[in-house]
């Protein structure tokens, strides 16, 4: 009885120590993120950021040139890779040149080299996931999120109903589920990192966030604060 115990204790110490041997090899310093077994490293991220950082490039989108937009997309883009595999989606190539070409570059960047990788995937996942119906969490997300970039909604309705704000939401759920399943883990030092999913154009013109994916920290846009009256409305 007693070498059994015995046995049992040495397992036990082992599990912990595998354990803990995994979680230092996911909190290395050099490493931004883990996406499964992938490393994502910090000079991978810093090298995107310091060439669109750079005076006269044009700019990638709402990823932006920060450190904490860059390494999402990039976390955001393997979780892709590995949906598209998993359900052997249908992927329809553009080159990094094509991608450049639309932020009226002839200058080919390691961020559109990134986008050759991983946006073609990422389109192929929206389209083939399921419309989701908003639940009573995601409205009030969203009207969070709304309310923290200093804008009011008008009508939640209007915007939850639209087909298209449910297949994007549809998404963002998939890619929530696939964070858990690949294990997805962020440097502190990226917190507060998230993907935008879906923005729309306000009343001034820029872009408002609608849904997005929280990697790693609260997000500083959502807010419970109600805003002005006389705040802009969607």
């Amino acid at each position: 009885m007693i070498l059994v115990m015995r046995r049992a204790l040495a397992a036990t110490a082992l599990a912990a120590v595998a354990a803990l041997a995994l979680t230092g090899c996911r909190s290395e310093p050099i490493a931004a993120a883990y996406v499964g077994d992938t490393r994502i490293e910090n000079s991978q991220v810093q090298k995107v950021v310091d060439e669109v950082s750079k005076p006269g490039v044009a700019k990638p989108g709402q990823v932006g040139q920060s450190k904490q937009g860059i390494a999402s997309f990039i976390v955001v883009g393997e979780l892709a890779l590995r949906l598209c595999a998993e359900q052997k989606l249908t992927v329809q190539p553009v080159t990094a040149a094509e991608f450049a070409a639309q932020r009226r570059s002839n200058e080919v960047l390691e961020f559109d080299r990134l986008q050759e990788k991983y946006a073609p995937c990422l389109a192929a996942l929206e389209e083939s996931v399921a419309p989701a119906v908003p639940s009573e969490a995601d409205v009030k997300e969203m009207t969070a999120l709304v309310n923290g970039q200093g804008f009011r909604i008008n009508n939640a309705e209007r915007i939850t109903g639209d087909q298209e704000f449910r297949k994007k939401l549809g998404l963002r759920n998939t890619l929530r589920e696939a964070m858990t399943k690949y294990n997805v883990t962020i440097n502190p030092l990226y917190a507060p990192a998230s993907y935008v999913v879906m923005s729309d154009e306000g009343p001034n013109g820029a872009a408002v966030k609608l849904i997005v994916l929280q990697l790693a920290g609260a997000n500083p846009a959502v807010t419970d604060r109600p805003v002005a009256e006389d705040a802009p409305a969607l």
